[in-house]
């Protein structure tokens, strides 16, 4: 943003910028220094990332040293590699596992796209020879523009223009083009899919049955290990103590021993293979003391725990449920009223407008009143507890702040939206539905890894075709 060409109002001399990139790429060569003295130089060299990393370091300091010296920018093409570093580090290890595994599955979809571009080559070529006689075509006047239009009407982008002159010539050149959507568009794009799917699914079977057989592996090792010549076939909880304070040091002896007794199956007292086998699986997990279903005002006499105990029924009840997402629904439906009455009337400042507006207010005071009931009825942590509820409390906060908002004359039309977002408590009503959702969330952090991915590729060419083009 602050190098050339920078972005207008943010651009600063060569030299600030240049001193900040040196600061910042000795810091990276402090790094590699001490992972060279932690892993040795031999490790070190034979790890192929680290090398990729001190090569890229080793020229951009050249390069900003040059750019510090002639006080002038010039040809910078390597910025494009500076992601190395942000990919490089404890925190981006699902980014580098998204790297690594679209790297390894380039060469059976490298096949599919030299398949592709084969047969578009050849498109290319009957192209050319059957419209070059068109005047007026000019998608077909050479071999390059050819190729380029066929690979532009792959993607789309230009449909029908690429067609048009061809076809007001002579009907039957359609038959042309129709052969090459069927065969490129619907056909070979599909099968590249397939291919990028198969690829990807099969890379990843495969890893996690190697790490899966590792595990194996190790544990049949530590069990040997492990147990004693008078009980060979059975592991104690003490020397499964033993090894919890060297694999999991920060456990306290409580979680040693209720990780013990859930991977006991048969409640023996010992361990054996079969169940050792599932330590890896068994200890990520955590336990906290079990709360007493015990209410918080039960201690309280007389009026108070005659209300607060009507009020914990109240949200108990089933019906309730019923009521609320009734309310949800009607909410829903009167804002798809509301926007086409507002597409087709436009009634800001009239009558219709406050109606709305007292509409929202009422709306967002029923989730008020809702979530202070159940507050009070369930008590704070048991409310909070669950997910559902502290998504409600605070789209219902997010809206209270935007009522408020809207009465100091700001524009705070999210407040509808936030009343929108309420309707994804009608997932709950059906498990299907509740499983889509709940398979979104497990998916959520790979498909923002990927995501990250993209950015990433976004900003390497953008470097590239800004150095190239600008």
């Amino acid at each position: 943003m602050t190098e050339k060409p920078a972005v207008p109002g943010l651009a600063i001399p060569e030299w600030i910028h240049a001193s900040i990139e040196l600061m910042c790429l000795s810091l990276m060569g402090a790094e590699l220094a001490m992972k060279v003295r932690w892993m040795g130089n031999q490790a070190f060299f034979q790890h192929k990332r680290s090398v990729i990393k001190s090569i890229v370091l080793f020229i951009m300091i050249i390069e900003a040293l040059v750019v510090l010296g002639r006080q002038t920018s010039h040809f910078r093409v390597t910025r494009a590699l500076r992601p190395v570093f942000l990919i490089d580090n404890h925190y981006c290890k699902g980014i580098r596992r998204v790297i690594r595994q679209i790297i390894q599955s380039l060469p059976p979809i490298l096949d599919m796209l030299s398949l592709l571009l084969f047969f578009m080559l050849i498109f290319s070529v009957l192209g050319f020879y059957l419209f070059r006689s068109i005047k007026s075509d000019l998608y077909f006047s050479t071999m390059l523009e050819s190729f380029v239009s066929l690979f532009v009407l792959l993607t789309t982008a230009n449909f029908p223009d690429v067609m048009m002159p061809a076809y007001a010539k002579s009907k039957w050149s359609s038959v042309f083009f129709i052969a090459f959507i069927i065969i490129h568009v619907y056909f070979l794009m599909n099968l590249m899919l397939a291919v990028v799917y198969e690829t990807f699914t099969r890379i990843e079977k495969d890893k996690f049955r190697k790490l899966l057989l590792h595990r194996r592996k190790a544990c049949q090792h530590a069990f040997r290990l492990l147990v004693t010549r008078n009980a060979p076939l059975q592991l104690s909880f003490r020397h499964f103590q033993g090894l919890m304070k060297y694999y999991k040091p920060r456990n306290s002896k409580m979680d040693n021993y209720l990780l013990f007794k859930t991977l006991d199956l048969k409640k023996t007292g010992f361990l054996s293979l079969d169940e050792f086998l599932n330590v890896f699986e068994a200890s990520p997990l955590k336990w906290k003391p079990k709360r007493q279903d015990v209410l918080w005002f039960t201690r309280l006499n007389g009026i108070p725990l005659k209300v607060f105990t009507g009020i914990h029924k109240l949200v108990m009840l089933q019906a309730t449920d019923y009521v609320i997402n009734m309310v949800i629904a009607a909410n829903g439906i009167w804002q798809v009223l509301e926007a086409s009455a507002i597409f087709e009337y436009d009634g800001t400042g009239t009558a219709a407008a406050d109606i709305y507006g007292w509409v929202s207010v009422a709306f967002v005071t029923f989730y008020t009143v809702e979530a202070s009931l159940k507050i009070v009825g369930l008590g704070f942590y048991e409310y909070f507890g669950s997910r559902w509820n502290r998504y409600d409390f605070a789209v219902t906060l997010l809206a209270i702040g935007g009522l408020i908002t809207e009465q100091f004359h700001f524009s705070f039309s999210f407040v509808t939206i936030l009343r929108a977002l309420r309707l994804l408590r009608l997932f709950k009503l059906k498990k299907r539905y509740r499983d889509v959702l709940g398979t979104l969330f497990i998916i959520l952090p790979r498909f923002l890894s990927v995501a990250l991915v993209l950015v990433i590729l976004y900003y390497f060419f953008g470097i590239i075709g800004i150095e190239l083009l600008s």
